[in-house]
């Protein structure tokens, strides 16, 4: 009763990525915008983060020690923070992304680098989806879905100059994925000594992208049409997110993005 605000704090765990944090980011931007004064509790794993993006800490971050007595307290995980169209419009996010990313030195400097307009980026995600914690709930036949997604990207944009495979699973990508090399001109891999931040810089500013079922693909993914206005339909990502969200569908997803509808055998095989 007595932790009233004015000042709201959206209290964040200390496991949360990259991904879902930004979400909690945008949501006290917006808060912010409307006059509130809201902030984020700064999580240990978003510090180089914060680094690359310095204007998040200062306007939207929050340390443990600064946090007042009175501050409403806000959970990061019984609340929604990520539906496209309900808790955030496309103006809201494209603002966000200009101001603290687009705008960062980080992106900047990414900027110079040239891009290959007929190259296809593939993000896929591993990780703990794929561990016993998370499978059942994150888990999809990735080969399958990556072939019915390569499929639809040809037919509408047609084959690709090269395929460049981005993940945090690289070795298990080459062993199973080598399959891409027919579908394009040349097949690459990241480096495995890229960071997150490379990672994501090179997956916004690709001309052509297949995502992934996790926050951080759909970043590069949103940060890709702020980059490339023009090129939003050359995103192509699954409708399937998470099995215990109700109907599975990825309410993250720009609509103006390709969906995946469907694979062979459904999500589950």
């Amino acid at each position: 009763m007595v932790r009233q605000g004015p000042r709201e704090v959206v209290w964040t765990p200390p496991w949360m990525g990259f991904g879902n944090v930004a979400y909690l980011w945008l949501w006290a931007h917006i808060r912010n915008t409307e006059g509130a004064d809201a902030r984020v509790l700064d999580a240990p794993g978003m510090a180089s983060w914060m680094t690359a993006f310095p204007r998040l800490g200062p306007e939207l971050g929050i340390t443990r020690d600064a946090v007042a007595f009175r501050d409403k307290r806000r959970s990061a995980v019984s609340h929604n923070y990520g539906r496209f169209g309900t808790d955030f419009t496309s103006s809201q996010l494209a603002e966000f992304l200009q101001r603290y990313y687009v705008e960062s030195p980080a992106f900047e400097t990414a900027a110079k680098t040239e891009r290959d307009p007929q190259q296809l980026t593939i993000n896929v995600r591993r990780g703990d989806y794929y561990a016993v914690q998370h499978r059942a709930q994150f888990a999809m036949d990735v080969v399958a879905y990556l072939e019915q997604a390569v499929q639809e990207s040809t037919a509408a944009q047609g084959r690709p100059s090269r395929i460049h495979v981005i993940s945090d699973g690289l070795d298990w990508c080459k062993v199973r994925l080598g399959w891409l090399a027919d579908h394009a001109d040349s097949l690459t891999f990241a480096d495995p000594t890229d960071g997150p931040l490379r990672n994501l810089t090179d997956v916004a500013f690709s001309h052509r992208l297949i995502l992934a079922n996790s926050t951080f693909s759909y970043w590069g993914g949103y940060l890709n049409g702020v980059l490339r206005p023009d090129s939003k339909a050359s995103v192509w990502a699954p409708r399937f997110f998470c099995r215990t969200d109700e109907g599975r569908s990825a309410w993250q997803l720009d609509p103006a993005w390709s969906v995946v509808e469907d694979i062979p055998g459904g999500w589950d095989s």
